[in-house]
C-alpha cells in the first residue's frame, strides 16, 4: 500500500491515495466487529473572533458554508450533524469491507453518573476514536489526551493548525463545513485504523487490569452495558445469585442471550474442591447443597425466560473461572487455599487479543460441548450463542 510521509493531507492527495490504495480493493479480518468512540461536542457552536457560543438546538438549522481561510472567520459548526456524518461513513466502510464497525458516542450508554468516568469508560472499551477539534474546545482534547495515553488507534480532524504533539495519530486538517473533503479521506485513514487494531491484537505483550478480589461493582457495570451476550463459568453460583441475578434477568428480558456452566452439584469432584476450602468429611455435603441450592434459585429467578438462556453443569475439576460481557472477559484466579471471590482478578479489554481465545474462549466451549456436560436449564440454542454485532437487532 503507499502510504504518505506525513498523515496531515490535502483533499487533493486523499483523493489521489483514494484512487491508488483501493483499486486492488481491500478486505477486513473475517467476522471483525469493532467498536470506536467519538470525541468530539454535540451541540451546535457558532464561531465568531475566536469566541464560540452554544446555540440551542430549537435554532439550529442546516451548516452555512461562509467562504474563508481562516477556521474562526464567522461560520457555522454543527457538530450534530458532523457526529452523525462521522457515524454512517464508519460503517458504511466497515460494511463495504466485510466487517462491523459502530461509532459510539457518550449518550449512547452511560457507564457513571459523573460523565468524565463515563466517557473514559468508553474509551477505555473502544478498538479505536475519531476525534473532531475545533471552535477550541478544551473537553475533546483532554479526551483525545485520555486515549493517546491509553494507545488508542485514532483519527483526528482538525479545524485549524495540527499541534506537534499529535504524533502518532492520523491528523486531517479540514474546514469545519467540508464534508466532502472529509468523506474522501477516511476510507483510507480506516484502512489504516484496521491494520493498526490487527497490529495490536496479534501482539505478543499488552496490558490488563489486575483486581486484588473480584469486583462486585465491576461486575454489575459490565452486566449493565454489555449488548451481546453473557457467558458465566463459576464452580458457584452463590455469588451470582446474591449479587447479580437481578440484572442479568434484565438483560435477557432485552433478549441478550445468557449462558452458565458450572459445576455439577452432584460431581465426584466436589469432594476434591470442598477439602481444597478445608471442609470436612461429614460437612462435604453442606458445600454440596450450597452448590444445588444457588443452581436451583437462578432457574427460579430465569423462568420464563427459556428461550434466550442456557444453563449447564459440567463434571470435571475447576480451573477457570470467568465472566465473559460481549468482547471483555473478567478472568478469576482459582487457588487451593480461599474461595475464587477473594483471589486476584484480571480484566482482559479485548477477546480477539492474541491467546485469549485458545486460554479461555476455546475452553469455555470446549467444557461446553464435553460429552459429561449436561444442560439443567433453558431451551437456547448453541447458533444463538455466538454474540451478534453491537446495534443489530436480536434474533
Amino acid at each position: 500500500m503507499v502510504r504518505g510521509e506525513t498523515a496531515v493531507e490535502s483533499g487533493v492527495s486523499a483523493r489521489r491515495r483514494y484512487s491508488e490504495d483501493w483499486a486492488a480493493g481491500y478486505a477486513m479480518k473475517k467476522d471483525a466487529l469493532y467498536r470506536g468512540f467519538y470525541i468530539g461536542p454535540f451541540r451546535k457552536k457558532r464561531v465568531v473572533d475566536d469566541q464560540a457560543e452554544i446555540v440551542s438546538h430549537d435554532n439550529a438549522g442546516d451548516r452555512t458554508d461562509s467562504p474563508g481561510d481562516s477556521p474562526v472567520s464567522g461560520y457555522e459548526i454543527n457538530f450534530d450533524k458532523w457526529c452523525q456524518f462521522l457515524q454512517n461513513a464508519v460503517q458504511k466502510w466497515g460494511k463495504e469491507h466485510g466487517g462491523t464497525i459502530t461509532l459510539e458516542t457518550a449518550e449512547h450508554r452511560h457507564y457513571d453518573y459523573a460523565l468524565d468516568v463515563s466517557i473514559k469508560k468508553h474509551i477505555d472499551n473502544a478498538d479505536f476514536v475519531i476525534a473532531l477539534i475545533a471552535a477550541q474546545n478544551l473537553n475533546a482534547a483532554l479526551e483525545l489526551g485520555y486515549a493517546q495515553g491509553r494507545e488508542k488507534p485514532g483519527i483526528v480532524l482538525i479545524d485549524g493548525p495540527v499541534p506537534s504533539d499529535l504524533q502518532g495519530m492520523i491528523t486531517v486538517r479540514i474546514k469545519a463545513t467540508d464534508y466532502d473533503s472529509a468523506g474522501l479521506q477516511l476510507p483510507n485513514h480506516l484502512l489504516r485504523i484496521d491494520e493498526e487494531i490487527v497490529k495490536r491484537q496479534n501482539a505478543e505483550r499488552f496490558s490488563v487490569e489486575c483486581l486484588s478480589r473480584r469486583d462486585v461493582i465491576l461486575i454489575g457495570d459490565m452486566i449493565a452495558s454489555c449488548k451481546q451476550c453473557i457467558h458465566i463459568l463459576q464452580t458457584n453460583l452463590q455469588t451470582v445469585t446474591a449479587d447479580h441475578i437481578h440484572a442479568i434477568k434484565q438483560r435477557v428480558q432485552e433478549e441478550i442471550p445468557l449462558r452458565i456452566l458450572t459445576m455439577d452439584p452432584q460431581s465426584a469432584w466436589v469432594n476434591e474442591r470442598a477439602r481444597q476450602l478445608n471442609y470436612s468429611a461429614k460437612d462435604i455435603g453442606v458445600y454440596r447443597d450450597l452448590l444445588e441450592n444457588s443452581l436451583d434459585f437462578a432457574k427460579i429467578q430465569l423462568d420464563g425466560l427459556q428461550d434466550y438462556v442456557r444453563i449447564k453443569v459440567y463434571n470435571d475439576f475447576p480451573t477457570q473461572m470467568t465472566y465473559r460481557f460481549d468482547q471483555q472477559l473478567l478472568v478469576c484466579t482459582v487457588s487451593r487455599i480461599t474461595l475464587s471471590r477473594e483471589n486476584a482478578s484480571f480484566l482482559v479489554d479485548d477477546t480477539s487479543r492474541k491467546g485469549i481465545q485458545s486460554s479461555f474462549i476455546d475452553h469455555f466451549s470446549h467444557l461446553w460441548h464435553s460429552d459429561s456436560t449436561r444442560t439443567v436449564f433453558g431451551e437456547l440454542a448453541d447458533d444463538a450463542l455466538v454474540p451478534r454485532p453491537i446495534g443489530a437487532p436480536a434474533a
